[in-house]
């Protein structure tokens, strides 16, 4: 499909804010991590970094492995096990960049994003630590936010059984050993965006912060527009756009794709921009609902590469779901953040459950 000549992009914040008014001060944002939020890091198998490269590039890269593999120390620093020959800096010169985090929990809805500074250092730079991985990557926590559902709900990434023994559902070609990469789409590349109902968004405002945040649809919810061009939807949420602003102020972006069943990985990064033009978003209809405004990606570099981090966390795997009556609620999450602050004090879990959950019904679109 040829893309549009005629875009109407969105330039600068204002412009944003005249569709997606500002919701006010992110009350749920909170600076440091707390039992809720450790609890969830404690159970949490997999989790998805993103941060820019010296060449721009937002890579937005998956760990996994048993639950709690992402240890916190007594500092408010997250320690993330990495391989030996991982390198996250920028640049030679510089050893501290913003990275965002997010962590997930096979069968739980909500997302826990907590975003920091990180820097990368050897073991023998951490006294006193004991790790399998050759290097880790210690991030100091400055802001910690829960997702609600909406992304994995519209995703149904949990009940989604996948493609695994369907190779036909991707064309048919075999999945690489090894990471491939290239400056546009194959056949097996727009063969898995089509077949993949959820998806990872980095973004990164230099000198501020870095974001990544979940995103979900049935599978093909991500447009090809050509070998070179993809459309995004941005779905109704907290209004709080962490990532369109991002884009606004830093024109570049990242996308890791999920399959479900595969323990595959689509890693995707170019150059963003926000859009307005009618004749895209209707691309992007579902349920009878158009977005408001959609993302454009330019695409600069595309790896198909084997998902090490899938495999090692079991994140397909039945036993790897947790029971999710066995683990707190959004309600008793947000109550617990905030009820120490002084907010939600004469509010229930129960009665914030019950909210989000007609939210969720009625603006899932």
């Amino acid at each position: 499909m040829p893309v549009s000549n005629s875009r109407l992009l969105i330039e600068t914040e204002a412009q944003l804010r005249e569709l997606i008014p500002w919701p006010g001060k992110p009350v749920k944002k909170i600076e440091s991590l707390e039992s809720q939020s450790l609890n969830y890091i404690t159970h949490a198998p997999f989790m998805v970094t993103t941060v820019q490269r010296a060449d721009n590039l937002i890579e937005v890269k998956a760990y996994g492995g048993k639950p709690g593999f992402v240890r916190v120390l007594e500092d408010n620093t997250l320690l993330i096990p990495t391989a030996p020959d991982e390198s996250f800096q920028p640049d030679g010169s510089e050893s501290v960049t913003f990275a965002g985090c997010l962590f997930l929990i096979p069968g739980v809805n909500e997302t826990l994003r907590v975003n920091g500074k990180v820097k990368f250092v050897s073991p023998s730079e951490e006294p006193g630590q004991s790790l399998h991985q050759n290097q880790a990557k210690p991030l100091a926590v400055e802001e910690v936010f829960m997702h609600c559902a909406k992304a994995l709900i519209r995703s149904r990434l949990w009940n989604n059984e996948g493609v695994a023994g369907q190779p036909q559902l991707l064309g048919g070609h075999p999945l690489p050993g090894e990471p491939v990469k290239s400056d546009r789409l194959d056949d097996l590349g727009r063969s898995f965006i089509e077949n993949s109902p959820f998806l990872f968004l980095g973004t990164n405002q230099p000198g501020s912060v870095a974001d990544v945040s979940p995103r979900g649809d049935p599978p093909g919810f991500v447009k090809i527009l050509d070998d070179r061009t993809l459309l995004i939807p941005e779905r109704r949420g907290n209004n709080l756009a962490d990532n369109l602003t991002n884009i606004i102020a830093n024109p570049w972006a990242g996308l890791l794709f999920l399959v479900p069943g595969l323990n595959t990985e689509l890693w995707i990064s170019g150059q963003a921009s926000v859009t307005t033009e009618p004749g895209l978003l209707e691309l992007l209809t579902e349920q009878n609902k158009t977005p408001l405004v959609g993302i454009i990606l330019s695409i600069k570099e595309v790896v198909l590469k084997p998902g090490k981090a899938l495999a090692d966390s079991g994140f397909w795997e039945p036993e790897t779901k947790i029971d999710r009556k066995s683990f707190p609620t959004l309600g008793q999450i947000f109550r617990d953040q905030l009820q120490p602050r002084g907010l939600l004090k004469e509010t229930s879990a129960e009665e914030i459950d019950a909210r989000l959950a007609v939210d969720s019904r009625e603006k899932l679109y």
